[in-house]
């Protein structure tokens, strides 16, 4: 790999999508909303892992497993009664899909009622990478993102630097970026728009990038400072060692004395 190109691995994390379900109406012949009742819904996909309360939350969640996927996922759906349902868990835009049919099977074979989903659309597709260095979050916030108003940074409360990724193609996309060179990318919707905010990112830190000798030292800084333990100055430590030859010089005085 040339070494003008900068080394970032980043992989889909979650992929949020929102859609209204349609029930097949036998009597009218056509295609209507579907009023989901909550209650019947629970009982029927309960043995699938359903849960409802309706004095915490007015939807009821189900929570199902790929046994197809290449790694561990579980897919949380939230059916609301307006026929709106959430979908949360995926890994990409192809497993949303494939989920989205699992559902459409369960609710056949556990109701017998043949739905479609309408108005499907992303919500929000979150992203997760790592750079090939280390990055200096607190000079990057102060001399480039701080002036843009485009930054927030307060390591008391957060260790991550958030920032816009870019305002003037949609302010929705945020950046986490941490010091050790992990990023979250949040508010895509769109996986195109994924891959150019995973481009954008790498450009920035590349220009604050530090050593993991130099972020060690100041994260050792930020703990001392934390205890009360703070180091002396240079000319406190000049001053108290003044202070100690002094008091060597009288001692030869005193025992005359």
């Amino acid at each position: 790999m040339n070494n003008d190109e900068p080394f970032v691995a980043t992989k889909i994390t979650n992929v949020a999508a929102c859609y209204d379900l349609f029930h097949w109406d036998a009597e009218r012949m056509q295609w209507r909303p579907w009023i989901i009742p909550l209650d019947g819904v629970h009982t029927r996909l309960q043995k699938w892992g359903a849960h409802w309360d309706p004095r915490k939350f007015p939807a009821v969640r189900l929570t199902l497993r790929n046994p197809q996927a290449d790694y561990p996922e579980e897919v949380t759906f939230l059916l609301y009664s307006s026929g709106c349902v959430v979908q949360t868990g995926c890994k990409s835009e192809q497993g949303a899909r494939v989920d989205r049919m699992l559902l459409r099977k369960l609710i056949w074979l556990e109701w017998g009622h043949v739905i479609k989903f309408t108005h499907c659309r992303l919500t929000n597709v979150c992203s997760a990478g790592k750079l090939g260095h280390y990055v200096d979050v607190k000079r990057m916030h102060e001399e480039y993102l701080s002036l843009q108003g485009r930054s927030k940074y307060n390591p008391k409360k957060f260790p991550g630097l958030r920032f816009d990724i870019c305002p003037s193609v949609n302010p929705s996309f945020v950046c986490t970026l941490y010091d050790t060179g992990h990023f979250n990318i949040t508010g895509v919707v769109d996986s195109k728009d994924c891959e150019l905010a995973e481009n954008i990112v790498p450009l920035i830190a590349r220009v604050f990038s530090a050593t993991k000798e130099e972020i060690a030292m100041k994260n050792a800084r930020k703990k001392r400072i934390a205890s009360g333990n703070v180091q002396q100055h240079e000319s406190d430590r000049i001053s108290a060692n003044l202070l100690a030859l002094h008091a060597e010089a009288q001692q030869p005085l005193l025992l005359k004395n």
